[in-house]
This record gives C-alpha cells, sequence and structure tokens, in this order.
C-alpha cells in the first residue's frame, strides 16, 4: 500500500513538474508575431464602436506654455502661454447632422467662438459667429468645394450606426489582413534586460508589398465595401495609398523600417516600451517611448544625418506624456517636450466623450446667404468685427491704423 501511495505521489509530481515545466517554455517561446497581433488587436478594439449609438458630444480642450531663455521667441511665449482652444462635436447619426463648435481664447479674453453645421445630402453648410451676426451664414458647398472632396468628407461623418456594427466589421477585415500578410520571416525575438524584444523589420520593399496586397485584397472584398456609403470613394483612398508608395520607391529604395515592442509578464503581455525606427543609407530616424508606469511615458526622438559628409547625431527631442483620468467619460493629457533652441513645450489635452445625450437645438431657418446680405447687413457686420479681438488682428495684418 505504501508503494502505491509513493507511486502516486511520483506521478502527480511528474505531471506537476511536466506542467510548470511545460508553462514557462511555452511562456519563454512567445512568438514575436503573436506579440505583434495581440497589440494589434488591442489598438483596433479601442476603435470599435461597443455599443447603440444614436448621438455623441465630443470635447476637447487645447492649452499650452513655452518656457524659453531666446529672446526671439518670448512675445510667441507669452501669447501661448494664455491661449487656449476648444472644440465640440456634437453628431446625430439618425438625423445625419453634424454640429461642430469652435472658440479660442488668447490674452485670456474670447478672441473667437463660432458653430458650423451641417445636414447629410444638404448642399450648404452654416456658419454662426458670435458677436459678428445674429444669424447663421448660409454657405453653397458648391461654390466652396469645386472637386467634391469636402462634401464627401463630412457624409463620412455618418457612417457609424446605432447598431455599432459597422467599425467591428471593419476592424476584423484590417485585422485579418494585416495578421494573413504578416509573414513569420518578418520577426526576431530576443530577451534584453529582463524583457522579451519582438521586432518586426521589413525593407522597404516589404513595406510597399504587404501594404499593396492589403489594399488590393480590401478593394475586392464586398463585405468591407459594404460598410461605406461611397465605395468609389474608399476605393480612390486605397488606391492613392498604394501610388504614393510607388511613387516614393526610388527614394526610400534602400529603407529599413523596424518596429521593436518591449514586453514582460506572464506571457509577455504587458508592453513596457516601443522603438520604431527608418534607415536610410547615413540618415536615420529612431523613436523611443518608454512606460515608466501606467499613463506615465517618457519619449526621445533621435535624428542621425550625414550631410556635406559630416556625420550629426542629434536627440533633437525628448520629454513626457502623463495620462489622467478626470471622469468615465473624460481625460486629460499632458506632453511635455524639450526643443532644442527653443525651450520646455507644455501642451494640455482635455478630452470627453459623451453618447446618447441629448444634442443643441440649432436654428437655421432664419439663415442668411452670403450673396444676398443688404448693405445694412454688410455695414453691422463690419462694425461688430472692429470690436471684436480678431478684427484688431485682422487690422494690423492689413496695415489698417
Amino acid at each position: 500500500m505504501k508503494n502505491k501511495k509513493a507511486l502516486i505521489i511520483i506521478i502527480l509530481a511528474i505531471i506537476i513538474v511536466a506542467v510548470v515545466a511545460g508553462y514557462f517554455v511555452c511562456t519563454s517561446q512567445t512568438k514575436a508575431k503573436t506579440i505583434f497581433t495581440s497589440e494589434l488587436d488591442n489598438v483596433l478594439s479601442k476603435l470599435e464602436n461597443k455599443g447603440g449609438v444614436n448621438t455623441q458630444s465630443t470635447s476637447m480642450t487645447l492649452s499650452g506654455s513655452l518656457e524659453t531663455e531666446n529672446d526671439e521667441y518670448k512675445s510667441i511665449a507669452d501669447m501661448i502661454n494664455n491661449s487656449k482652444i476648444t472644440v465640440n462635436s456634437q453628431t446625430d447619426y439618425k438625423q445625419m447632422t453634424e454640429n461642430l463648435g469652435i472658440e479660442v481664447e488668447a490674452q485670456n479674453q474670447k478672441f473667437l467662438k463660432g458653430n458650423i453645421y451641417y445636414e447629410d445630402g444638404n448642399d450648404n453648410i452654416y456658419v454662426y459667429v458670435d458677436d459678428l451676426f445674429d444669424k447663421y451664414f448660409k454657405i453653397s458647398l458648391n461654390d466652396i468645394d469645386q472637386d467634391g472632396n469636402l462634401k464627401e468628407t463630412l457624409n463620412a461623418l455618418f457612417e457609424n450606426t446605432s447598431e455599432g456594427d459597422k467599425t467591428a466589421t471593419i476592424t476584423k477585415i484590417l485585422k485579418n489582413e494585416i495578421e494573413g500578410n504578416l509573414k513569420d520571416e518578418y520577426f526576431t525575438q530576443e530577451n534584453v534586460d529582463g524583457f522579451k524584444k519582438s521586432t518586426l523589420k521589413l525593407t522597404f520593399e516589404q513595406f510597399k508589398t504587404l501594404i499593396t496586397e492589403i489594399c488590393s485584397n480590401l478593394q475586392k472584398n464586398e463585405e468591407f465595401l459594404a460598410c461605406y456609403k461611397n465605395k468609389t470613394e474608399i476605393n480612390n483612398v486605397l488606391n492613392e495609398l498604394v501610388e504614393t508608395l510607388n511613387e516614393s520607391n526610388e527614394e526610400y529604395n534602400n529603407a529599413i523600417i523596424e518596429i521593436s515592442l518591449y514586453t514582460k509578464g506572464i506571457l509577455a503581455k504587458e508592453l513596457c516600451k516601443i522603438e520604431i525606427g527608418i534607415s536610410e543609407e547615413e540618415n536615420n530616424v529612431k523613436f523611443v517611448l518608454n512606460k515608466v508606469e501606467d499613463d506615465n511615458y517618457e519619449f526621445k526622438v533621435n535624428i542621425k544625418t550625414d550631410e556635406n559628409n559630416i556625420v550629426a547625431n542629434v536627440e533633437t527631442l525628448n520629454g513626457t506624456i502623463k495620462i489622467e483620468k478626470i471622469s468615465d467619460s473624460s481625460k486629460k493629457a499632458v506632453l511635455n517636450v524639450n526643443v532644442p533652441d527653443l525651450g520646455k513645450v507644455t501642451l494640455n489635452i482635455e478630452y470627453s466623450s459623451v453618447k446618447n445625450k441629448e444634442l443643441d437645438k440649432v436654428d437655421i431657418e432664419n439663415s442668411v446667404e452670403t450673396n444676398n446680405l443688404t448693405e445694412e447687413d454688410a455695414n453691422k457686420i463690419l462694425q461688430n468685427l472692429n470690436k471684436m479681438p480678431i478684427g484688431s488682428l485682422l487690422g494690423m495684418f492689413l496695415g489698417e491704423e
């Protein structure tokens, strides 16, 4: 009986050792391609619409500062340090309307505030400027958009649906196309300073072939094309991308593109550092993003050039990025950059997004066509413009007293 128990214990011990050993072997051999595709999944999943969206309100505020010892830039620094830009967007996916609000503050006072309103299928856009006129200006798209690009861009705002299935379909197809065209031979992996370094390395010719194949397959994919109202437009975008690569072929023929991901933890799932490099003969650019802690990063940009047979290794930029959660629907990012010969630049970005919120009402019934403004209207607009801060600035540019 004792021997039988001992045998069972030995077998269990062997199984446990085998499982543990197998686990660590699998962990140490996590393929570089798997790590890349996993990160690709993470990025694309953030783009997907997770639920029914009828309306969406977003707001982004940009402010910043410049600390400089250079006298040439101190006047610019004074303006930047007291300026702020806010952009608000209200999109109704059912009614297919877009209301874009823009507000600019300079020297701690309102410099400009207004709205641009558009309805899908309408040949006009409507513009309202606070303190300038008490009605929306009605502007014909045919007068300002001869090639139709602006109208197509505006229509693309409403590609979303209340079911939220189009974005999910697009990201799924993109993921499959990218993963399906990434060959194992493009990847290498090594252990560096306790991290698993997974590298994707492509010649420009390989990169061009990869993008061309993906674009070609997307153009043939009816499920993908069905996600867009204008199939011709998306086909044109894909064609232009391939044409741009072909035109750049000679200039970047010897270029090497290299992307490295540094990961750690169980199954190497924690991304800690990213390196992106583009090299071409004696010239190269390298970007490094290093995770200090959650939502706290450091970055560097190095450029090596060979001009007039003189090799210069210049660390052009270095700085930090910190992301702070304000609420469930809003975040704040602070970007600090040290710029040679300029100083320390700080950029504050506050962003919020709320779905299915009741939107502001827009009254365009009494809008006025710019071509039909009366002389009285024109005089009133000029008088109001002269009172506004932007009017003073325009006067400076035009050389008026």
